[in-house]
């Protein structure tokens, strides 16, 4: 029989064959939930089968019992949270390309988010900028002119897309720096025949400038081509934006998922601790298990499972003390594990450098020591928010030749970010006013305890100019009923709390 196996089906770059496990592993504790579980809980040694699987007697299995609190997920939200807590200027944005667009209800707000999150945990991500098909005379084969208004009626227009690292599955760029071609890989699930079972095929798309090659793969042959469909387009450009550097090296977020699949299996491990404390190690005389096999006919490995439940006992000679007992650890020494957790907890947020608080540090901490606690965060936000924006431009220019109407506009990123400690903030300002000052002395104090409320709170910009005028009209401002209005007890009820009407 000839070979129908086609080389574009299955061929992968190399750099994604090296990282492929961990990319993996990295974008499922994005989401995390029970699939990143089962990937990344492990099974302890020597436990019993009815422990691990829950197969025997009814007993629900560790997997099923374990559970993910998700301090990844938290890590790359948190970066989002602060790139885009403000506002981002993009004037000359077609206002409905701003609501949808990725044709699909996201806004060009959350696209960017999510472009970010993949960036974040997968080292790499892709927009993908596409249109519609323009129409095909049927007799000549050749696109046919449109009108701008023919196009929008029939839904063509420029959209974009987000492809996580591990999506794009071969690439090459020219010595310029420009892309070559790019090959995707997508599922698609098809339930449009209602009087059909819903299929899933695995599509391959390569793109190339001026043309996309898609290829249908063979179900029971994933090596074979099934169908190939040519569509040409005028613009000659590959209409693909990548963000980060494709690399066969570690990256600083596989560590973030290593810790975090240990957090997982130490929580696990604590959890079964704190039940074996209740139901303690079973010991047994070895010759329980002799008489059980002879009178039930049963192997060792049955008569062993009757005897045990769950555990896996401590066999002792029968000339030992011969009685069936219980031991168990001393409730101290459940602390262990607990206490490992909170340990890899903060070696977990010192990896990421957003450890915004330390808790252990000197409350007579200098100015120039909190500068440089917070600079490496602040240069991580400001390094994303550049990336951000230079891959958003290089979008738009891209829409540009694939749709000369598409409006051109130039992102702005923020690049400065406040990182406040709130509860050191207040605490400073509780002090200073309790000290001896001049009337204005006491206004500026009350001035920043309103800029921490609106970063606490988003004080509507009406009200803080109210507010603001109040404190300005104040004699000798009471800075103790500031503290309350702060602390949130202001026994008036007006203080500089934001209240809903």
């Amino acid at each position: 029989m000839p070979n129908l196996e086609d080389i574009r089906a299955y061929r992968v770059h190399e750099i994604l064959a090296a990282r492929r496990n961990q990319l993996d592993r990295n974008l499922l504790v994005k989401d995390g939930g029970k699939p990143y579980i089962d990937s990344r809980l492990h099974r302890f040694p020597s436990e019993s089968e009815a422990s691990w699987t829950g197969t025997q007697n009814g007993v629900v299995s560790r997997p099923d019992r374990a559970f993910l609190i998700n301090y990844a997920a938290r890590i790359w939200s948190k970066l989002n949270q602060y790139v885009f807590s403000q506002p981002i200027v993009r004037e000359g944005i077609d206002e409905d390309f701003a609501k949808d667009a990725s044709r699909t209800g996201l806004s060009i707000n959350q696209l960017m988010q999510n472009l970010s999150a993949d960036y974040t945990v997968g080292q790499w991500a892709w927009i993908g900028v596409d249109r519609a098909s323009p129409a095909i005379d049927p007799d000549t084969g050749q696109r046919t002119s449109r009108s701008v208004a023919q196009r929008e009626a029939e839904g063509d227009r420029v959209f974009w897309s987000i492809w996580d690292s591990t999506e794009v599955v071969d690439w090459r760029f020219a010595a310029d720096g420009t892309l070559e071609r790019i090959i995707t890989q997508h599922v698609e699930y098809n339930n449009s025949d209602l009087m059909a079972a819903p299929s899933n095929r695995v599509i391959r798309t390569i793109w190339e400038p001026g043309q996309v090659t898609v290829l249908t793969l063979k179900k029971d042959k994933p090596k074979e081509v099934a169908t190939q469909d040519v569509i040409r387009f005028p613009a000659q450009v590959v209409p693909f934006v990548l963000i980060g550097v494709p690399s066969k090296k570690a990256y600083w977020f596989d560590d973030v998922e290593l810790v975090q699949a240990s957090l997982l299996n130490l929580d696990s491990a604590h959890h079964e601790n704190l039940i074996k404390a209740v139901f303690p190690q079973l010991v047994v005389p070895a010759g329980l298990i002799e008489e059980i096999m002879t009178l039930s006919e049963k192997g060792f490995r049955e008569a062993l499972e009757l005897v045990r439940g769950i555990e896996y006992p401590l066999l002792e000679p029968t000339d030992a003390k011969g009685i069936t007992r219980l031991i168990t650890p001393a409730a101290s020494d459940l602390k262990a594990i607990p206490d490992e957790i909170l340990r890899r907890r903060r070696e977990l947020m010192d990896i990421v450098g957003l450890a915004m608080s330390k808790t252990d540090s000197n409350a007579a901490q200098s100015a120039a020591s909190k500068a440089w606690d917070h600079l490496d965060p602040s240069a991580t936000l400001a390094a994303r928010s550049q990336l951000l924006e230079e891959t958003e431009t290089k979008a738009v220019a891209i829409s540009r030749e694939l749709d000369s109407s598409f409006p051109e506009y130039q992102p702005v990123y923020p690049r400065q970010f406040n990182l406040p400690n709130v509860a050191e903030d207040i605490k400073v300002l509780l002090e200073l006013g309790n000290m001896t000052l001049p009337p204005e002395g006491h206004k500026q104090v009350a001035r920043v305890a309103v800029e921490i409320l609106d970063s606490m709170f988003k004080i509507d910009a009406e009200r803080k100019a109210a507010i603001l005028a109040e404190v300005d009209a104040m004699e000798a401002p009471d800075f103790a009923s500031i503290s309350a209005a702060i602390a949130g007890d202001d026994p008036g009820g007006g203080g500089f709390l934001p209240t809903e009407n």
